[in-house]
């Protein structure tokens, strides 16, 4: 019984750590005269999914405020430009009957461009955006969650030392670089502010470069360079 269940429980796809306990019940039967003692085998298993515990173990630290707009304006394009292409046969039927060329052809350009680039827009602004923000205190790293084009989530695993801050590089839609990948969150919407503080590095010691600059004292009279002027006088007594 033992290695049958054992064999079903490794079966599985996902990788599962197991403990068999095996120990006797004692069940007791009252008779006539004495009690009738047994001792019955049970089997206990215990297993966990370390897939699942993964998961599990994270803690979400932001939320990004837009992200049901930026899921509703690419659904409605995606969906829009899919009727476009469905709908394109049929105009084409209709304006074949007609002998204007230049303007079947015009329209069609527009109607193209218009399904091609309109995807591509969206997704070229709303690809930094960061919809989720997740933190795992056992790993010490973060996970951020981002929109790809058909809506598909990418997931980003970094740690504090994968992000570069340059005031002078970043855009206007970009907070940081992680992993040389732009990103953008308001610090604003952080359940706790001092994950923004650590993933941008404002809790690391700032180098500070003096420059040396040769200050003349108030009560030091500045020096003259008088050479030129005893030059002049000796010439004026010989």
């Amino acid at each position: 019984m033992v290695f049958l269940l054992r064999s079903c429980i490794l079966s599985g796809k996902k990788l599962f750590t197991q403990e068999v306990v095996t120990f006797k019940h004692l069940v007791t039967h009252p008779t006539y005269n004495n009690i009738l003692k047994k001792y019955v085998p049970l089997l206990q298993v215990k297993h966990f999914s370390t897939e699942k515990n993964e998961k599990t173990e994270r803690e979400v630290i932001y939320h990004g405020i837009l992200r049901p707009r930026i899921r509703n304006v690419k659904i409605v394009s995606v969906f829009s430009s899919v009727l476009s292409v469905i709908v394109q046969p049929l105009i084409f039927l209709k304006a074949i009957d007609t002998d204007n060329v230049l303007s079947i052809g015009i329209s069609f350009a527009i109607v193209n461009l218009f399904i091609i680039s309109s995807p591509i827009l969206i997704y070229m602004f709303t690809k930094r955006y960061v919809i989720k923000l997740e933190y795992c205190p056992q790993k010490q790293n973060y996970v951020a969650h981002l929109y790809g084009f058909f809506l598909n989530k990418k997931e980003i695993t970094f740690t504090p030392a994968d992000v570069k801050v340059n005031d002078n590089k970043n855009g206007a839609f970009t907070t940081c670089h992680v992993k040389n990948i732009p990103v953008f969150f308001d610090e604003n919407q952080f359940l706790d502010a001092k994950h923004f503080y650590i993933i941008m590095g404002y809790k690391k010691p700032s180098d500070f470069i003096l420059k040396k600059i040769n200050v003349t004292p108030i009560n030091q009279l500045p020096i003259i360079n008088t050479s030129h002027q005893l030059e002049s006088r000796i010439k004026k007594n010989n």
